[in-house]
């Protein structure tokens, strides 16, 4: 997936240690089954998700090492947490939806990569039981 901002291209891939070491595809599940009814309740969650996406997207990106960080440091974390922010900002400046960033990614993280090629792989055996 590529991000547009500012004229600028960011790719977003996610990475087989997303998976194992984070709780990212936890807060995207529990995201995904609140209920519209919790308005302003799930701003704070919701934002922080997209920024761990985004950030965690980021660290394959080869043209923006800026946004690399070790990924057992947590304080490195924090840090390049902010250029995320800040990066999100020119992004709903220049008239991105946040709401549908959170959309692209999700679905960028549920069909590409190690889980996109888990769901294929149980896909096809579905159709091939059949």
């Amino acid at each position: 997936m590529v991000l547009n901002i500012c004229n600028e291209e960011y790719v977003i891939k996610f990475s087989t240690r997303l998976y194992a070491d984070g709780n990212i595809l936890d807060e995207v599940q529990a995201l995904s089954q609140r209920s519209d009814d919790e308005g302003i309740a799930n701003l704070k969650p919701f934002l922080n998700c997209v920024v761990e996406l985004v950030l965690a997207g980021l660290q394959k990106d080869k043209n923006h090492t800026d946004f690399h960080y070790d990924l057992d440091s947590e304080a490195e974390k924090k840090e390049k947490r902010l250029l995320v922010f800040d990066l999100l900002d020119e992004f709903v400046e220049g008239g991105g939806s946040i709401f549908d960033l959170f959309g692209q990614l999700t679905e960028e993280l549920q069909t590409r990569g190690f889980l996109g090629n888990l769901s294929n792989k149980e896909n096809n055996s579905t159709v091939a039981e059949k």
